[in-house]
């Protein structure tokens, strides 16, 4: 299918052109700018729009003049490239029968009431400003053309490119040079970032489609065409509520952030404004929600591969928990056990995954997410994100839907909860990632999981799987983040210091080997935060006391190999802290004697090359 992008470096431009890579095999890609095809000027637009010779299936236009103080100062050119020109491109479209694609605004509404507005709603489709005018000019334009079309009405809008112009930008930047901002409490709407707008784009003309995507001319039906649809994820907040979960995710970064406090205001306080702007902002997307199924509270779209292992081949009532939980932001869940489940066990599982394998590998949790992933790759065009985790916490103690909400606004490619660093090594701890669409249909990945095999050392698993995949990426120039804003010496789930952070910080897990071989770690969690959960206390408490009755069982995961170890992060997963600790230490005092020793050699071979320079001068003048 051959479609053109009209809007070269608009938000949803550019996220568009980053979704369509992973469907080349269906589409064929063109993008033109306003510039190219001179919007400002309705006679070379339509001569530029002529001498497009290709057969186009789509047009999706993404150019829009959307600055609503300067719309009011600007009138003409507003009109030109939000209406005028939009008309010519649809009559263009009408005349070479090609599907036009256009986004339109929330704008559209006077911004009055509580209750958001349905797509038919003609009492409020009264714009209060001149840029909603002009979008309304171009949607009935339109519709006036008898073109075959599809308007989403879309609102607050934004990426998390440094250089996009939008609120989230704003807030951060703000926040590096202020220590109070005002933001309106009364503004109404749902955030939508580019990249959901452009994946729900494509998702729906992949769903419309009734031809085949390599056919001469592209078929689509005609129930969903020449409607107008509200493109969200139905999610309302008020900006004051935004910019604080903006302010929470830069308030990781660190010390840079100078901003203490933002101030609630109403809208009608901000007198400098030239014009308008509505203040409830919410769409109801239901009529677009039944075909694509869009109120998940989340942006992106998420697919699960979940790593299960137990000595009895047993699925705990904490693993059942943890994947209801999981079921609430991931759509599919692949669950993946190192062990031959019985009948009986798959059945706990049969509501909550898509997927169930089940067989002995011996390859521990990589070989599990290996399989896995082999699987998700079957289903990975209708998802944005893959979540690879596995069965080594409690929880969640906390929903993992606000993690989600946190970790959206970063701009990485992978990341995970917790990091610590070994010498010159990060490591993103593998107990749970999140990979983006762009770093899962890189050979990079694929190759790295396609490589793990079977290890008889734990020490090799750690060094190849465990910190190898967070150097693995970073090398081939992916960006990660980590929800927890601070590196860490060791593993922060299994120190007590580090824990008590973590858990302040809204970390969601309890390590299952960290409250079996520590006690004080098992006073934070009973004592502080379990207070009040007895259904988590009640998982915990079972499962410890199945692995108290275990003899030969100090961990319920396959970490118990503890041969040939070298790294301090290499223990740090496997051992009680009190041993930790303590071999943190030894190991400290063997890195300065190590040191000592090599000054001392230094020292000798130093004094040695003196020597010899001296007897080889000696020598020359006595010859």
């Amino acid at each position: 299918m051959k479609v053109i992008i009209i809007g070269k470096n608009e938000q949803i431009t550019n996220s568009l052109i980053e979704n369509f890579k992973f469907e080349k095999n269906k589409f064929n890609i063109l993008t033109k700018s306003s510039q190219e095809l001179n919007f400002l000027d309705s006679i070379i637009l339509k001569k530029n729009l002529q001498d497009i010779s290709q057969s186009i299936d789509v047009i999706i236009n993404c150019v829009d003049y959307a600055d609503a103080e300067k719309t009011e100062q600007e009138k003409l050119l507003c009109d030109q490239i939000n209406h005028r020109a939009v008309k010519i491109l649809a009559d263009f479209c009408r005349e070479r029968n090609i599907l036009l694609i256009h986004y339109s605004t929330n704008h559209v509404f006077d911004g009055k009431g509580d209750i958001p507005f349905i797509e038919d709603n003609k009492e409020n489709l009264q714009p209060i400003n001149y840029y909603g005018e002009t979008k309304l000019l171009a949607e009935r334009a339109i519709e006036d053309s008898n073109c075959n079309f599809l308007i989403f009405r879309i609102s607050w809008i934004y990426d998390n490119r440094a250089i996009s112009d939008n609120f989230v930008n704003t807030i951060k930047r703000l926040a590096l040079e202020k220590k109070e901002i005002h933001v309106a409490q009364d503004k109404i709407g749902s955030p939508t970032s580019a990249e959901f707008v452009a994946s729900n784009t494509i998702r729906f003309i992949k769903k419309i489609t009734l031809s085949n995507f390599n056919e001469n001319q592209a078929i689509f039906d005609a129930k969903f065409l020449n409607q107008i649809y509200h493109l969200n994820n139905g999610q309302y907040v008020s900006r004051f509520e935004q910019a604080n979960q903006i302010f929470r995710y830069s308030k990781r970064f660190g010390n840079m952030i100078e901003l203490e406090q933002i101030i609630p205001i109403r809208s009608i306080s901000q007198q400098n404004l030239t014009s308008q702007k509505p203040l409830n902002c919410k769409l109801n997307n239901q009529k677009l929600n039944k075909i694509l199924n869009l109120n998940h509270t989340l942006q992106k779209k998420y697919i699960a591969v979940f790593a299960h292992f137990d000595k009895k081949n047993i699925v705990d009532d904490y693993a059942i928990y943890y994947l209801e939980n999981l079921k609430l932001v991931a759509d599919k869940i692949i669950f993946v056990s190192d062990g031959d489940l019985s009948e009986v066990e798959q059945n706990k599982l049969k509501d909550l995954c898509h997927t169930i394998i089940a067989k002995k590998h011996n390859e521990y949790d990589f070989g599990s997410y290996k399989r896995g992933l082999e699987k998700a790759y079957e289903y990975i065009e209708d998802y944005d994100a893959i979540i690879i985790a596995n069965d080594s916490c409690y929880g969640p103690l906390k929903p993992f839907n606000n993690i989600f909400q946190t970790m959206e606004y970063s701009d990485c490619d992978f990341w995970g909860l917790t990091i610590n660093q070994d010498g010159y090594h990060f490591h993103l701890q593998s107990y749970f990632l999140v990979f983006n669409k762009n770093i899962i249909n890189s050979d990079f990945f694929r190759d790295f999981f396609k490589k793990v095999k079977q290890e008889h050392c734990k020490s090799d698993i750690i060094k190849k799987y465990e910190i190898g995949l967070t150097t693995h990426f970073i090398n081939c120039g992916f960006k990660m983040d980590s929800f927890i804003k601070k590196i860490f010496e060791i593993n922060p789930t299994l120190d007590v210091a580090s824990y008590r952070f973590i858990i302040q910080n809204d970390f969601p897990f309890i390590k299952v080997c960290a409250i079996a071989n520590n006690p004080e770690i098992k006073k934070i969690i009973f004592e502080d935060y379990l207070k009040n959960d007895s259904s988590m206390f009640k998982y915990i408490y079972n499962h410890t006391k199945k692995i108290k009755d275990d003899k030969n069982l100090t961990i319920t995961s396959q970490h118990s190999n503890l041969t040939n170890l070298t790294t301090i992060s290499q223990y740090t997963d496997v051992m009680p802290i009190d041993q930790t600790n303590l071999l943190m230490k030894k190991i400290k005092k063997l890195k300065k004697i190590r040191k000592k020793y090599l000054q001392a050699i230094v020292l000798l071979i130093t004094l040695l090359i003196i020597i010899l320079c001296k007897i080889a001068v000696r020598n020359y003048n006595t010859i």
